[in-house]
């Protein structure tokens, strides 16, 4: 299986690969590696199908704290508030 190929069992739904959290129990180590190989989110759903968890990568959440913290501090600077110098906030 490549970085990219889900591991059986996965459905797409919505934006998420998801499968159900009875299922993921006893296979999270080769789900925690899928989301961290691919940087694709999977949704653990309960019995009725409602997503109940998420795991996403450490890397893909990274990375949205960093667009959160550029996107909030243009939005300073809009207010007329001084900006943070970008190497401040955002990781290397």
């Amino acid at each position: 299986m490549s970085d990219d190929t889900p591991p059986p069992g996965l459905t797409r739904e919505g934006p998420w690969e998801t499968i159900p959290i009875a299922d993921a129990q006893t296979r999270l180590g080769e789900l925690a590696a899928h989301v961290a190989a691919s940087r694709r989110d999977v949704a653990l759903t309960d019995e009725k199908g409602r997503v109940v968890v998420l795991l996403v990568s450490p890397q893909a959440l990274e990375d949205l704290e960093d667009d959160l913290a550029l996107a909030q501090n243009r939005l300073d600077e809009l207010d007329g508030v001084e900006a943070t110098p970008h190497d401040e906030f955002v990781r290397p």
